[in-house]
C-alpha cells in the first residue's frame, strides 16, 4: 500500500516518485530504480554532512535531484537543501518534499506559515524552510513490521522557477 502512491518519496516531482514498482503475484518491486551520481561525506567529532544526487528523475523529467544535509551537535541543528537541477529546458515543475514523522511526535504549524514546531516525548523541535507553500498532512507509518499506525508529515511545495530550484530547511532543538 505504501508504495502505490509518490508520497512514499522525501522528493516528488509532478506526483511521481523517483523510482517506479512492478507489481509481481505478492508484493510490488522496483522496477526502474535510480542512480547515485555523486556523494560526500565528512564525518567530524561534532559535525558531519551528507551531500548526495540522484538521476531517478533523469529520463523523465530531466531532473537531477541533491541533498545536502549537515548536522552539528552541539547546537543540535540539522541543515538540509534539496537542489532540483533541471537539464532541460526549463518547464515549471511541481515539487513535494516530505518528511515522514513517527507516530507520537506531534506537529503544529505557526501563524507565520514558515515554521512548525515539533514536540517528541519531552523535547521541542522547530521545523522551517524557505519554500512557497508548508504544511502539515496525515499519513501512515509503516516502521513496524506487519503494522501501520497514523502519523503527521510535513510538506513543503512549491513550483520550479530556475534551473537549479533549491529548497532549503532546518530542524533545530528548542532549548
Amino acid at each position: 500500500m505504501s508504495k502505490s502512491t509518490a508520497a512514499h518519496s522525501a522528493l516528488v516531482i509532478n506526483n511521481h516518485s523517483s523510482c517506479s514498482f512492478r507489481n509481481s503475484r505478492t508484493y510490488k518491486t522496483v522496477q526502474n530504480s535510480l542512480k547515485i551520481i555523486d556523494k560526500n561525506i565528512v564525518n567530524e567529532k561534532n559535525y558531519w554532512l551528507i551531500k548526495a544526487s540522484h538521476n531517478g528523475f533523469l529520463k523523465k523529467f530531466g531532473i537531477l535531484h541533491e541533498r545536502s544535509l549537515e548536522y552539528f551537535a552541539e547546537k543540535n541543528k540539522l541543515i538540509g537543501i534539496d537542489k532540483i537541477i533541471s537539464k532541460n529546458k526549463l518547464e515549471s515543475k511541481k515539487y513535494d518534499v516530505r518528511f515522514h514523522m513517527e507516530p507520537g511526535a506531534k506537529l503544529t504549524k505557526t501563524l507565520d506559515n514558515k515554521t512548525i514546531l515539533i514536540e517528541i516525548e519531552n523535547s521541542g523541535w522547530r521545523f522551517s524552510a524557505n519554500c512557497e507553500i508548508i504544511n502539515i498532512e496525515r499519513g501512515l507509518y509503516f516502521g513496524i513490521k506487519n503494522l501501520s499506525s497514523e502519523n503527521q508529515n510535513i510538506c513543503l511545495s512549491g513550483k520550479t522557477e530556475d534551473i537549479s530550484q533549491e529548497v532549503k530547511w532546518v530542524f533545530e532543538k528548542i532549548q
